[in-house]
């Protein structure tokens, strides 16, 4: 027969037992289906406490009946999410909602084969903080976290507008994310003003900056001017 659980006044599982089942064959498939022990599980029906040993036809049981689920104050549902690493394989955990996302990546690190240096948690373009809680970013039933591993110095910060000075003094306004590299800073430049990449350098507060460095690292802030200078051997 199927069962209703409610718990806190909300539907909290339906579960399916046989109609010559004990009060523990009913607590046994509420652990199953949502990860609560039996020791922890006080069921009520009509008022009445449900004892272990007892056949639930002799509390007046039958199908799409409710019972009533008590639980420790302390207790917090446990909830299954996945963590979807770069190379997109999905791992699911077992966590609550109070757990912090440190605790979250080291029952992740136990339970997949590939090592990462330095991995972070994203979720709905949110960079998780080690010390928070799941409960802090609305961590819900059957989400997903994405994985991402080494992230640049200026992740998950907003992008920022810099404007472009070119040899001629035109200025050209140009949004980029932090993490965008000098480099590709320039590739963008080059194809804004018809320059080649080699042909010229960007300078910011009278010095040259480095290619391989990101936006952030290099302390460019939102509205900074940059300024092409062409090589000298051009």
């Amino acid at each position: 027969m199927l069962l209703n659980v409610i718990y806190d006044c909300k539907d909290f599982c339906s579960v399916n037992v046989d109609e010559r089942g004990t009060v523990e064959d009913l607590k046994c498939a509420i652990m199953q289906a949502q990860n609560v022990s039996i020791e922890e599980q006080t069921l009520t029906f009509g008022g009445t406490t449900l004892e272990n040993e007892r056949c639930l036809t002799e509390y007046g049981l039958a199908s799409c009946c409710s019972v009533n689920l008590t639980l420790p104050i302390t207790f917090h549902p446990k909830i299954q999410i996945y963590v979807k690493t770069p190379c997109n394989e999905c791992f699911p955990l077992i966590v609550t909602t109070q757990d912090t996302v440190c605790e979250v990546k080291q029952q992740f690190s136990c339970c997949c084969p590939v090592k990462y240096n330095g991995p972070e948690l994203v979720f709905e373009s949110w960079l998780m903080e080690d010390e928070k809680q799941l409960c802090g970013y609305g961590i819900e039933e059957g989400s997903m976290l994405n994985l991402v591993d080494r992230l640049p110095p200026g992740a998950g910060m907003p992008p920022i507008k810099v404007y472009i000075k070119s040899p001629s003094d035109q200025v050209n306004e140009f949004e980029f994310p932090q993490t965008m590299t000098v480099r590709m800073v320039k590739e963008a430049v080059s194809k804004c003003l018809c320059l080649r990449p080699g042909s010229f350098n960007l300078v910011y507060k009278g010095a040259p900056l480095t290619e391989g460095a990101t936006l952030y690292e290099s302390c460019i802030c939102h509205g900074a001017v940059i300024c092409v200078v062409k090589c000298s051997r051009c």
